[in-house]
């Protein structure tokens, strides 16, 4: 009976200690765990389902792997079909990311390209999965242009009323968004239809105003022009608020123009006078010789006496 109960004991005690082995000497328990197969599960990848990036412009986004089940097991992550000038660095671990990066030039063809991604474990028994990323790459952004008129000029009391017009070139083209700032006061400016209009008082007058108008697109094209206004100033004419520039001009407009008027009749007069005199000192020059050739006409001319004497016999 003991010498049963000491065979059970001692087997017991060989179990135990190489148990104690297997577990404790390095290699051992995963030479145990490898020597009869088990299922392996798929790493989960995870990646954008679409991206876009403009030409001379830059893109960057993050790629992740784990594997939950079996954390003990590594996962390389790597990718394939990167465009020129494209990077993503290969990274191992579990959980693994890393980072897609690409800048793509202004020359560079704009359309759709296809990077893939792959995660794969080290297991026993490999397991991998592949995803693909398309990256459309479209046309760079031209910066929106702004037509504004020159600089304005206006009496106080008149009204001044005029348009802003912001282009943009882009395919497709984008949104603009107008702005304007400086507005002085009891002014107006209209973002929609990019009018501006504007009554100034007698108060505002004179002075100088600087209007900054901008067009936006939202993506970082932007384009501003300044507008200047002047408001002239005035001059009091029997009481009444006459403008400088404007309102003066009007009032000796008449007075020249008579004296203009005046001056010609005047020149035209005198030039008749003096072309008259001149004819008539021609013709006192001319009047002796006249007389002169009159009286030796007269001299062969024979008298009516003389003629009837000759005619009587002697």
């Amino acid at each position: 009976m003991r010498a049963l109960e000491l065979d059970y004991f001692l087997k017991l005690l060989i179990v135990g200690l190489l148990t104690a082995a297997i577990l404790t000497v390095p290699g051992l328990a995963h030479a145990a765990a490898s020597a009869a197969p088990t299922q392996n599960t798929i790493p989960i990848l995870t990646v954008p389902s679409q991206e876009a990036v403009r030409q001379a412009s830059s893109l960057t986004f993050t790629v992740n792997a784990s594997n939950p089940d079996l954390p003990g097991e590594k996962i390389d992550l790597s990718a394939s079909g990167l465009p020129t000038g494209a990077s993503f660095p290969q990274s191992v671990g579990n959980p693994v990311y890393s980072t897609f990066s690409w800048a793509p030039g202004a020359t560079q063809p704009w359309g759709n390209y296809t990077v893939g991604f792959l995660a794969s474990d080290d297991g026993n028994l490999s397991a991998s999965v592949t995803q693909t990323v398309i990256i459309q790459v479209v046309r760079s952004i031209s910066a929106p242009g702004l037509t504004v008129p020159l600089a304005q000029s206006i009496a106080p009391g008149t009204i001044l009323s005029f348009a802003v017009v912001a282009v943009d070139t882009n395919i497709p083209p984008l949104p603009l968004t107008l702005s304007a700032s400086g507005l002085p006061e009891g002014s107006t400016f209209d973002p929609a239809t990019g009018v501006f209009t504007w009554q100034p008082g007698k108060d505002q007058a004179p002075g100088v105003y600087v209007l900054i108008f901008t067009a936006r697109d939202g993506l970082g094209g932007i384009d501003s022009k300044r507008v200047s206004i002047s408001v002239v100033g005035s001059v009091q004419v029997g009481g009444a608020s006459l403008s400088t520039f404007q309102d003066q001009l009007s009032i000796w407009l008449l007075p020249i123009s008579v004296g203009i008027l005046l001056g010609a009749v005047a020149w035209v007069w005198a030039h008749t006078r003096r072309r008259e005199a001149k004819n008539t000192l021609l013709r006192s020059a001319e009047m002796p010789n006249a007389q002169i050739e009159d009286r030796k006409h007269d001299d062969k001319t024979p008298r009516a006496g003389e003629d009837q004497a000759k005619d009587q016999p002697s």
